[in-house]
């Protein structure tokens, strides 16, 4: 008996320096967000609270961003514990490879190929749910590779609550980034399995792109064809560099995209993006030149170009500009002068059009 007791004593004593050990190494961080509206119009009441939970533990980082709405300000309200965890994913990492499990948050070069993120301001979510894996092959060479799936949901115009569209994306990609004193590159392939339900492509014929015009005029011109479940196959190759002149960088990106118009034969198309950005006298000149030419095809994972930046200016706030990521061109400069390091002056100025296209 006594020594059943020594031996339940010493496993209490392995067990408290095993979790003290444990939490020595663990650091967490948690944010909590409450949005609430009480007004005299029940449409405008609102009540959500978001709560981020980080935990770092050595190599590893667990991320969880848990919702619930009732009634939301945009989106769905929480009708359950599954709609309540909106985001979760484990990373880990060490010196030769980054992995992540779970919900996946990438942007490869310049964003028009793959650029996923998640943005609680308009219910926006792009994240596929699966595998990303980042491999250190040398010092200058990176391989990468990503498999997922998610449900997106977006809507048809900004004004609806509720997401009215749904697409459902099995995807796999793969490429390569190459680095060196002179300039930088990356490829990628991408193949996306797409499925439509007919309630959605019967939704996108008010769309007021291409697409929507060549599913109401063209595809389903009278109430007597109605549409039905469609799925496609999705290639898309990805090629950008960045070159440097000495104070002048140049980046050039262009991806090509292999899908088939809803119901109808296969096509291709093109998304390309140029930028340029040097300094003389203090002066910091950044140009952006876009054309974006898919114009049958609804992205999914396409998003702004990292260098895009959006006006936060109460001023113009009235300014908005929806991008069409299947159809638009469009140039930007911008100009940033420093006086000293209290005073920074930029200079802006962009348009964009969207071009009828055959």
């Amino acid at each position: 008996m006594l020594n059943q007791n020594k031996i339940k004593v010493h496993f209490k004593y392995l067990l408290f320096i095993l979790i003290s050990s444990i939490y020595a190494n663990l650091d967490y961080g948690i944010n909590y967000e409450l949005r609430y509206s009480d007004g005299e119009i029940e449409e405008t009441n609102f009540f959500e609270n978001y709560f981020d939970i980080n935990l770092y533990y050595k190599d590893l980082y667990l991320y969880t961003l848990l919702i619930h709405k009732d009634p939301p300000l945009i989106g769905s309200s929480t009708k359950s514990m599954e709609d309540m965890l909106s985001t979760i994913y484990l990373e880990y990492s060490n010196n030769r490879i980054e992995i992540q499990l779970g919900d996946i948050y990438q942007s490869y070069g310049a964003g028009l190929s793959m650029h996923t993120f998640e943005d609680r301001n308009i219910d926006y979510n792009n994240s596929p749910r699966g595998i990303s894996v980042l491999y250190y092959l040398r010092d200058n060479i990176d391989l990468f590779a990503s498999f997922g799936q998610n449900i997106f949901k977006t809507r048809t115009n900004p004004t609806v609550i509720e997401p009215d569209i749904s697409i459902d994306n099995n995807l796999k990609l793969a490429g390569f980034a190459y680095q060196n004193d002179y300039f930088d590159m990356h490829y990628l392939s991408m193949l996306n399995d797409q499925n439509i339900d007919a309630a959605t492509i019967e939704r996108m014929m008010s769309l007021d792109t291409p697409l929507g015009e060549y599913l109401s005029e063209d595809r389903y011109p009278n109430s007597q064809v109605t549409p039905s479940d469609f799925s496609m196959r999705i290639l898309e190759h990805n090629l950008g560099s960045t070159i440097y002149l000495g104070d002048l960088e140049l980046y050039f990106e262009r991806s090509w995209i292999y899908h088939n118009k809803i119901e109808a034969e296969r096509t291709d198309g093109y998304k390309s993006y140029f930028s340029s950005y040097f300094s003389i006298s203090d002066y910091g000149i950044l140009y952006e030149y876009k054309d974006y030419n898919s114009p049958y095809y609804f992205s999914v994972y396409s998003n702004p170009p990292i260098v895009f930046k959006e006006n936060s200016s109460t001023l113009i706030s009235r300014n908005l500009h929806n991008i069409d990521f299947s159809n638009e061109v469009g140039h930007h400069i911008l100009v940033n002068k420093s006086f000293s390091e209290q005073i920074n002056v930029i200079l802006s100025s962009a348009f964009s059009f969207n071009p009828i296209r055959d």
